[in-house]
Order: C-alpha cells, then structure tokens, then sequence
C-alpha cells in the first residue's frame, strides 16, 4: 500500500505544480470575464447607437403622439405623422425608421417598421405599451373612482404551494422546484466539462508513460493494480483541489458583494429554496461520476500502443457521458416515469438523472443519498475490475482496437 501512496505522491505533485493545472483552474474565471466584458461593450455600444437615432412617426391625435413620446422616451424618438401618406414619405426617405397607426381608442394599431434601417427598437415592448393606453382609456371612460381602477388593474393574487403526493397522502413542501431546476441543468453541464478535463489528465498520465515505456521500468519497481490505484487517488486529489479552490473563490465573491455592489444581485435569489441536503447531493454524486469515468477512461488508455491515439481511445467515455448528459434535458418532463426513476439510481447516470428529478420534487434527499452509495459500490468494483485490466494490457504495444483487446481480456478471465 506504501508504493500505491508514493504513486499517488508523485503524480499529484507533478500536475500540481504545472502551469497547465493552473490555467485549467482559472480558465472558466477568465473566459467568464471576457464574456461579461464583451456582452457590456456590445450593450454599451447598441445603446449609444439604437437608443438617440431611432426615430418613428406617429398617425393619431397630438394627445396620442404625446403619450407616446413619454412611454417611448428610452426606446425611441417619437414625432407626429399629419397623415398616412406623409408618414410613408418620411419612412421612404429614412427620416423615421418605423411610423404607427392608431385610431382614437387604440382598439386598432398598425406598426411599420424599415427591417433595413441601421437602428433597431422593441416591437413587443411597443405593442404592450399601446395595449396599456387602451385599457387606461377603456378605464377613463367608465369614470371610475382612483380606488377602482386600482382594484381593476392590480394583479391578482396567486399563491404557489408545492405538495408531495406518495401512496395517497399528501405532504407539504416549502421547495420552489425552479432554483433546483436551474442548478441541476447548470451541474449537468460542469460535469461534462470536468469529465472532458479530467479524462485528458487521465490519458494523458498513461498515454506518456506508455508510450515512451518508461512504464516499464515503473511497474518493475511497483505492481501494475498499485500503479493504477496510486494514479485514480492522484487525480482524485487533484479534482479535490479543484473543488476547494473554486469553493474559496465562492465564499469570497459572496464576502465581497457587499463592498463591490453586486449584493442585491445576488439576493434577487431566494438561495434557501435550494437546501443543503439537496446542494450536497448534487456535489457528492458529481464528484463519484467523474470518479467513474476517470476509471473508466484509464482503462481505454491503457489499451492504447501509440500516444498520438490517446485522444480516440478516451473519445469513447466521453461518448458514453454524452448519454446523461442527453437524457437529464428530455427527462425534465417525464421524471416519475419508471425509466427515469430506474436510471436515477444507475451508477454513471445518477449524477445527471437524480438531481434532476429531486429539482421536480419526484425524488427525496435519501434516494440521492441511495443513488451516491450505489455510485461507491460501483466505482469499488470499477477499480477492482479496471485495476486487473490495466495490468494485462499496460505492457501489451500491439495495434488491436481497445474494444477488441477489453474483450479480450473478459474472455481470458472467463476461460
């Protein structure tokens, strides 16, 4: 076991100390930044250029023309059409970009608008602001009192209560499915980029040492299942590292909302509907899946005899992610099915099936903790199996497909 950890050793402090790891972790920081730097400029920008030159004519009464203006003031110039025709003209010499229609009651409204004018402005936004002056006059007509057209516009008062139904009891629940929705959907796919990550750390290690053969003289020193094992807890610990540096980096962000003024975007979220069995949930199965493929991918690696085929042969776990990570979107609809019940709690499903249904309230935290147990079962049996499987194929350099040599494998051990 001393040789296993010294394996373990020496594999995390290598990557540890690369830049490439480095970059890795701060990678999705920086394209994020430059994200949000793009979107503001170009935001900043459409601003500066739509808002001060569009410009739209109105056919209607002066009080139509100056309610408008007032309504449209930070979309659009507005100005007064005497008529249609005059309308048209303006429009066909690009004095205005778009001319409206109204009769007196903005029961009928007609919007035109150049598709090829330079600036651009909000349809729905002007549809819903003629539609509000038609109920207003529709109001104004009835001669009702301030106190009734407030009782008349005011929204209605719809409460939401989300219950659990499970042998013919009903039980109440105080979780809003949408914040758990989001996160599951937004787990989903970081799982796929760490796997896609971790899986080319993973042929990467072997593929190296394979394909120079240096491996050979490793496994002279240390047996084959204890230098398998030594490489799955390094790179175990380097997804741990991972983690806890990202975690450092949330709780500092969420420490410094209030000094930099973000804070009230961050409580625009009620981030208690999310609980923490159903966070820890989340995490734990997360973190055994991508155990799992990492294994998984070892294995396909260590079937390779050139490193410049590294890339083809680890292809195909990442293949085999892309199935939950398919299924976690088109079950959204269909999460108390009995398909999707089942498949929650497969190991290498269950990190993209469970949270997913816990988000629509078909699954409690204890199936999720079922789901993470099964996942352990699994990645022990998937490290017993992989371990014996690397160590007949590590050292084999001939050119058979790893399908083919994995069959191989099965078949010798069952004969």
């Amino acid at each position: 076991m001393t040789k296993t950890w010294i394996v373990a050793k020496n594999v995390f402090l290598k990557n540890l100390k690369s830049p490439a790891y480095y970059w890795m972790l701060l990678a999705p920081f920086v394209f994020a930044l430059i994200g949000i730097g793009i979107g503001f400029i170009a935001s900043k920008a459409t601003d500066n250029s739509a808002n001060p030159n569009s410009m739209i004519g109105i056919v209607g009464q002066p009080k139509q023309t100056t309610l408008l203006k007032n309504a449209l003031k930070s979309q659009a110039d507005v100005r007064s059409e005497a008529n249609l025709k005059q309308a048209k003209a303006a429009l066909a010499k690009q004095k205005i970009d778009a001319y409206i229609t109204l009769n007196a009651d903005y029961s009928k409204a007609q919007i035109v608008t150049n598709s090829q004018a330079d600036t651009s402005f909000n349809v729905d936004s002007i549809k819903q602001t003629i539609t509000s002056l038609k109920t207003q006059t529709a109001i104004a007509s009835m001669h009702l009192s301030a106190a009734q057209v407030q009782n008349l516009t005011a929204p209605a008062d719809v409460k939401t209560r989300y219950v659990s139904v499970k042998e013919s009891k009903i039980s109440n629940s105080a979780v809003d499915s949408g914040l758990r929705y989001g996160v599951s959907q937004a787990s989903v796919i970081l799982i796929f980029i760490f796997l896609s990550t971790y899986i080319q750390i993973t042929g990467s290690e072997i593929g190296t040492e394979k394909g120079s053969r240096i491996i050979e003289s490793l496994l002279a020193a240390v047996p084959a299942r204890q230098h398998f094992v030594g490489k799955i807890i390094a790179i175990a610990g380097l997804l741990l590292v991972q983690l806890a540096a990202y975690a450092v980096i949330l709780i500092a962000a969420i420490i410094l909302a209030g000094p930099f003024g973000y804070a009230k975007y961050v409580n625009m979220v009620d981030w208690s509907q999310l609980g923490f069995g159903f966070a820890g949930v989340v995490i734990l199965l997360a973190f055994a899946a991508i155990l799992l493929y990492i294994v998984l991918a070892a294995v396909f690696a260590s079937m390779v005899s050139r490193q410049e085929d590294m890339p083809k042969s680890t292809s195909t776990v990442m293949y085999v992610a892309l199935i939950p990570y398919a299924l976690s979107f088109m079950g959204t609809t269909a999460a108390n099915s009995l398909f999707f019940k089942i498949m929650s709690f497969i190991p290498l499903f269950s990190q993209s099936l469970m949270p997913m249904r816990m988000a629509v309230n078909s699954a409690s935290t204890v199936d999720g903790l079922i789901a993470f147990a099964l996942q352990l079962a699994a990645l022990a049996i998937f490290i017993w199996l992989a371990s014996g499987i690397y160590a007949k194929n590590v050292l084999n350099y001939d050119d058979g497909k790893p399908l083919t040599k994995l069959l191989r494998t099965f078949k010798i051990k069952n004969s």
